[in-house]
């Protein structure tokens, strides 16, 4: 079982966590700096971490034994998160859409033999409604088959079991519309 520091307890920060404790595959710690919004929000099965990440010593003790830390706090703090994670030895996925930052982890990652993947935000829960849309009516089995070798393991279950059945395109132009979207008991 893969040890997962997810970072933020936000929407997002909660919405990975618990997608990786369903999947029965993952011994997973939540860390925020704020220690009372952990202790309403953390979920069932999650080690709650105080982790302040804009100090490097919170932040290294945190990753301390871990696999891989994924980021869903602002876009700001994403160097230093980034920064910990390759002294660390851990992979690293960030949900920022913010191009100077990105430019800076991909710094950072040059020559880690590590896997950094900034930028996960919007695009790997679109890009798995539309390869379910093009796979339709085929099983998730096939779909995982399908996105395998492209996408790490740490987000191939949550993808499919979460985003490929939450919902469907009604409309592509400038804007994408999903349907049909199921809100989680934890939202």
């Amino acid at each position: 079982m893969e040890n997962i520091l997810v970072l933020g307890s936000g929407k997002m920060g909660m919405g990975i966590a618990h997608s990786l404790i369903d999947s029965g595959d993952y011994a997973v710690a939540l860390g925020d700096a704020d220690a009372d919004a952990l202790d309403k929000r953390a979920p069932k099965g999650a080690d709650a971490l105080v982790v302040d990440a804009a100090k490097p010593q919170s932040l290294e003790a945190a990753m301390s034994g871990r696999w891989v830390v994924i980021n869903a706090l602002p876009y700001f703090l994403n160097a230093k998160v980034a920064t910990a994670a390759r002294a660390q030895g851990l992979h690293y996925f960030d949900l920022s859409e913010d191009i100077s930052v990105t430019r800076q982890v991909r710094e950072i990652a040059e020559g880690a033999g590590r896997l950094y993947a900034p930028q996960c935000g919007l695009a790997p829960g679109f890009v798995s409604i539309v390869a379910h849309q093009f796979f339709w009516p085929q099983p998730a089995a096939t779909l995982e088959k399908a996105v395998k070798p492209a996408v790490p393991a740490v987000f191939r279950r949550v993808m499919i079991a979460r985003d490929c059945r939450a919902g469907t395109i009604s409309r592509i132009r400038s804007k994408v519309s999903v349907s049909h979207i199921r809100r989680p008991d934890w939202a």
